[in-house]
């Protein structure tokens, strides 16, 4: 009979070792407040086993291990990072946060982390952890480096990957100009309005817009701007939670002095 063989893995998906993503608690157990931390480029969780051999006079001179404990750790570098403001960056505030614990002894060291796969392996975790943290660099021509080793402290919990929260786009429609009058047009996708009026209620606005094949019934929700011929369309329903493209004006049939008109995007769509 043949011998058997595995299956040829030359189509088989390679799961890449980077695949991991972390945030440190800076609030409390019960109401986390979970911050990233910035610029990681290694993320490496390892268990290490400590095992006792239980063989005696009938083991046939063989070996027999049992593993009794097991010790997590995880291995973090990465490159210092920061926002920048006008007059100065400031660091990023987990690594910060990490850093300063890593400064610290006995329970004042230890750090709150999840940590979970973002790819198609279903892992999470949560668990508490000894902060061992040292800056790396310091050469003319180096960048602000660190290393961080986290010791675990017990069994991890496993968690439900954190999901991201859909984001609904919101953009203004905004008419410029004094004593305005005639009408404006809006599109969406190649499709149009009819003729609005600048006074037009933010009602009006919605009914037009969503008399479009393109947006659709109960697809946004208007209100118009205190102080400005202005309105806001939240996208929403089916369009709940997508990047969509911005809205068109058509002020040629607006009159008035100095007058136009732009549509500009206040929040960006995001998708779960």
């Amino acid at each position: 009979m043949p011998v058997l063989k595995p299956p040829n893995s030359g189509l088989l998906f390679t799961f890449r070792a980077a695949a991991w993503a972390m945030q440190i608690n800076t609030g409390t157990y019960a109401s986390p407040v979970w911050a990233w931390l910035r610029g990681t480029s290694k993320i490496e969780p390892k268990t290490t086993a400590t095992k006792q051999d239980d063989s005696d006079n009938d083991s046939d001179g063989y070996g027999s291990e049992l593993v009794t404990k097991q010790k997590l750790d995880i291995a973090i570098e990465g490159k210092v990072k920061g926002e920048r403001s006008l007059s100065s960056v400031v660091p990023d505030p987990g690594t910060t946060f990490l850093r300063a614990l890593g400064t610290q002894v006995g329970y004042d060291n230890v750090a709150d982390i999840r940590y979970w796969r973002t790819d198609d392996i279903d892992e999470g975790y949560r668990s508490y952890f000894a902060v061992e943290y040292t800056d790396v660099g310091g050469g003319n021509e180096d960048l602000q480096n660190y290393q961080a080793t986290l010791s675990g402290r017990g069994k991890p919990t496993r968690i439900a990957r954190p999901q991201t929260t859909p984001v609904n786009e919101v953009q203004r429609i905004r008419l410029i100009g004094t004593g305005l009058g005639g009408t404006f047009i809006a599109k969406f996708l190649g499709q149009s309005t009819a003729g609005l009026a600048p006074t037009a209620t933010a009602a009006q606005v919605q009914t037009a817009l969503t008399g479009l094949s393109t947006i659709g019934a109960n697809n946004v929700a208007v209100t118009a701007v205190a102080g400005l011929n202005a309105w806001d369309v939240a996208f929403q329903g089916t369009l709940a939670g997508l990047d969509v493209p911005l809205i068109g004006l058509d002020t040629t049939a607006l009159t008035g002095t100095g007058q136009g008109g732009e549509v500009t995007t206040l929040i960006n769509g995001q998708a779960a």
